[in-house]
């Protein structure tokens, strides 16, 4: 199985199949008509962020709120509209965020499941 070296861990590589289509999603698309570029790096940065902590979820807090922020230089209220406007789309899972506060969606999980498939096949 190939991996990397990630914060002194070694994790999988995940197939990045849905790096190469997710432009073209209707949501993702328009979350960047709404909020331009910033918009699409926000959201980019958490899904990835999800990612390189090995799990399918992320929570969300004002730490996390703030390291975004900071990253992309945008005011921690622009990221919390960003945010909001993806689960009202639909890009995280809107029950999830509001009972626990984590950012996932079934899309992130199934991607997930294909890692797990995949590396499962190629080890």
């Amino acid at each position: 199985m190939k991996s990397v070296i990630s914060d002194n861990k070694i994790i999988p590589f995940l197939p990045c199949y849905k790096r190469t289509s997710q432009l073209h999603e209707t949501k993702v698309s328009d979350l960047k008509t709404v909020y331009g570029c910033n918009g699409y790096a926000v959201y980019d940065y958490i899904e990835n962020e999800i990612f390189r902590t090995g799990n399918h979820s992320l929570y969300w807090c004002k730490n996390m709120l703030c390291r975004v922020a900071d990253y992309w230089a945008l005011s921690p209220e622009e990221v919390e509209k960003i945010v909001e406007y993806c689960i009202q789309v639909d890009l995280f899972n809107a029950e999830l965020y509001t009972k626990y506060h984590i950012l996932t969606s079934a899309e992130i999980r199934q991607q997930y499941n294909n890692a797990g498939f995949f590396m499962a096949v190629n080890s």
